[in-house]
């Protein structure tokens, strides 16, 4: 068994009664796997919001990078538009453009962190949807014997049943449903 809380607490109910009456088998249901299904939701909720949290904080570092970038395009610009004698504009032009290298570094640097952070995104995102498939799953079956639930058999009949009514409209046949336990 892939739980053995719930195959211990099972047995253990069964060993007070030979079967599990319908509100014993549905409090363990909802204990052993609609919790549990819960945590995984709640926990993949709030990893997506730390992804996010990072994401943002680096496209803000980034936005920080490019205005100072462009502020100093801007001081180069006004530099360059001054009247100044030769030797002292290109003493000029030379610190301003040197400036300029490591406003862009930074800029590239900002970039090379968001993307690193989108990389790492997707990875997680990835994995938590990983997680929730295997969590949704985990939810449709039954863990002791490794059917599909109610829960399953509910989702299925309404499928078919919405697939019938339209094959029934269209050629006047009608369903019939059988149930045996």
């Amino acid at each position: 068994s892939e739980n053995p809380v719930l195959r211990n607490e099972v047995d253990q109910a069964l060993l007070l009664d030979d079967r599990l009456s319908p509100q014993a088998t549905f409090d363990v249901y909802q204990k052993h796997v609609s919790a549990a299904f819960e945590k995984t939701v709640l926990a993949s909720r709030a990893d997506l919001l730390g992804i996010l949290e990072k994401v943002d904080r680096s496209v803000e570092d980034a936005g920080v990078s490019t205005e100072s970038f462009g502020s100093r395009l801007s001081d180069f610009s006004t530099a360059i538009d001054s009247p100044i004698s030769s030797p002292q504009m290109q003493e000029a032009v030379q610190l301003q453009i040197a400036e300029l290298r490591q406003d862009l570094g930074s800029v590239s640097q900002s970039m090379v962190e968001i993307n690193r952070q989108i990389d790492s995104s997707r990875t997680e995102v990835q994995r938590l949807s990983d997680e929730l498939a295997k969590a949704r799953n985990e939810a449709q079956m039954d863990p002791l014997t490794g059917l599909l639930n109610r829960r399953s058999f509910d989702h299925a009949l309404d499928t078919q049943l919405g697939a019938a009514q339209v094959a029934t409209d269209e050629d006047g046949r009608t369903l019939i449903l059988v149930m045996v336990d």
